[in-house]
């Protein structure tokens, strides 16, 4: 765009221990500075650069879809360092299970569930088979009941994956997790909110924010799905050591006979994000309770 244009580019990181390299000289023989350095410590020291050697500033920045400019001229403007961004405020967790209605709440929900589902139950798996006292131990102390029974029961069935060293039983629990994602959980959110539902206030319950989803009943023939089933079995394959398959073809057959269970209603608690919003105490972790302690220790017998 401009042939007049020299660049000289230094592979060195801003801050006071490059104050050899960044000197009074290079300043000095500074007009302006366009800041688009990549964290906080880096902006905060060249803004405080900028002042001192009175250096108009335009710090800009990006953050996912968010972005921001600040023009800074000492003594004129405030500076960078004068100010600080609002704390991001939380997704309540029951917009992300319930009620996305932003594009930010499903990829949310989706890098929790990745996280869930194929980084954190293969690293408890292997803390569990590691030293299972320990493990069992500090689940209890950081988890609800359910949680515990959860991640055991979670672990059982890598367990028996492993073991039983099919590539099928991959699929399986690919297949479930669908079902139970994209249509049995909407089947039974909708069980307590039809699509007709008023409020108390006799309004309907699905507008605004609030959007009525749809269940999806997997269909052998949609690529999508075929593809979600794919890299979900593929995934757990790799992490369980047991050999994946990379054919289309073959996979969309084995995942057409490959059985899983019917849906069955499952009451469910809801709670809605004005309520969560309100209730700023924190939740405490349940003690556990006789029946709870029973199950757990028939999974651990089931796991010896």
């Amino acid at each position: 765009m401009n042939k007049d244009l020299n660049v000289k580019d230094y592979m060195t990181r801003v801050g006071p221990e490059t104050e050899d390299v960044f000197n009074d000289d290079f300043w000095e023989k500074l007009h302006f500075v366009v800041n688009a350095v990549d964290n906080i410590h880096a902006r905060l020291y060249v803004d405080q650069r900028c002042v001192w050697y009175e250096k108009p500033l335009l710090e800009s920045g990006t953050l996912g879809t968010k972005a921001n400019s600040q023009m800074i001229v000492p003594h004129k403007t405030q500076c960078y360092g004068d100010s600080q961004d609002p704390p991001e405020e939380a997704i309540p967790m029951c917009t992300l299970r319930n009620f996305p209605n932003q594009i930010e709440h499903c990829i949310e929900w989706g890098r929790d569930k990745f996280n869930e589902l194929f980084v954190d139950t293969p690293g408890d798996l292997k803390s569990f088979l590691d030293d299972k006292a320990t493990f069992v131990k500090n689940l209890k102390e950081n988890s609800t009941s359910a949680g515990v029974r959860t991640s055991l029961e979670r672990i059982e069935s890598f367990i028996a994956m492993k073991q039983e060293n099919s590539f099928q039983s991959c699929v399986k629990l690919a297949k479930e997790t669908f079902n139970a994602y994209y249509d049995h959980s909407i089947r039974d959110l909708l069980s307590i909110f039809p699509k007709d539902h008023k409020d108390k206030d006799g309004q309907p319950f699905w507008s605004g924010p609030k959007r009525a989803p749809s269940p999806i009943s997997f269909d052998g023939s949609d690529a999508m799905h075929i593809g979600f089933l794919m890299t979900y079995s593929n995934l757990i394959a790799n992490a369980l050591s047991i050999p994946s398959m990379n054919d289309e073809a073959a996979f969309a057959e084995l995942a057409k006979n490959t059985k899983v269970a019917d849906y069955v209603p499952k009451k469910i608690e809801v709670k809605l994000p004005e309520e969560e919003k309100n209730n700023n105490q924190a939740a405490e972790v349940a003690a556990l309770t006789p029946d709870d302690e029973d199950l757990i220790s028939k999974t651990l017998a089931r796991l010896d």
